[in-house]
């Protein structure tokens, strides 16, 4: 069982606050959404627990071990993984190289590359391709595009080739950077049921979505930002019946 804390979270830009006093935990088996206004700090938060930026106040643990400080690689080997709000994956790579970096990038061997022809990293490299195969089918993305470069693939299954390869990290935590963006209705409850299946392994699931009936039908709990500022968390019923949450965020229609 793990838990991301966050505890009075706070940072700076150049004097603008985009985060400040942020609690909430993120506990295992459960998927935390993480909602709020464009500009409200939800990929800053992200940044912040995975090491791009440093809080300038506050801390991020996961169990007792604190992630504030450390390098980006150190957290990603604690067991944390993301994927991006703009997809970053290597265009020129394969969906199984690219599921094959993700898992490369938290193991302590030799580079497999320096020594590929010797047996045990023969092994390894085989290893680690069948695995991204099973992680490729796992999260839906057809199989005759496994082998075709990601920048020529759909959009739709380069956002499930991002999960795929955070998932190749074997995390305690996965963070969900909106994931669902430029899907279609039918491939957004296919990642539905993939999140809950991932939480349910027992990873602790923080989800930064704007398909609010994504976020309202796979979440268990739901935090909002709202200018840097955590206004309200709750269950999903809950925050959507707040007033400051309609008032900033959701709008009367919405949260009906």
């Amino acid at each position: 069982m793990s838990s991301l804390h966050y505890h009075d979270v706070g940072i700076n830009f150049g004097g603008v606050h985009a985060l400040s006093g942020v609690s909430f935990d993120v506990r295992s088996g459960h998927v935390v959404g993480l909602i709020g206004p464009n500009g409200a700090g939800k990929t800053t938060l992200i940044n912040v627990t995975t090491g791009v930026v440093a809080p300038t106040a506050g801390s991020v643990t996961l169990d007792d071990a604190p992630l504030s400080g450390r390098r980006q690689h150190q957290i990603a080997r604690l067991g944390v993984a993301r994927t991006y709000q703009n997809i970053r994956l290597f265009p020129r790579m394969t969906a199984i190289e690219n599921v094959v970096v993700g898992a490369t990038r938290i193991r302590r061997d030799p580079d497999l590359g320096a020594f590929v022809f010797l047996p045990a990293v023969r092994r390894a490299r085989i290893e680690l391709e069948e695995h991204a195969r099973y992680l490729l089918h796992r999260v839906g993305v057809p199989r005759d595009e496994w082998e075709t470069a990601a920048s020529v693939m759909p959009y739709g299954s380069q956002r499930r080739l991002e999960v795929a390869r955070a998932l190749a990290m074997r995390p305690r935590v996965l963070l969900l950077d909106e994931p669902a963006a430029g899907m279609n209705p039918a491939e957004t409850a296919g990642l539905q049921a993939l999140i809950r299946s991932i939480a349910e392994e027992d990873v602790a699931v923080m989800l930064v979505e704007h398909d609010m009936p994504l976020v309202m039908g796979t979440c268990d709990r739901v935090a909002v930002l709202n200018f840097g500022e955590l206004i309200a968390q709750g269950t999903p019923a809950e925050v959507s019946r707040d007033p400051a949450v309609v008032e900033a965020y959701l709008g009367s229609e919405a949260a009906q």
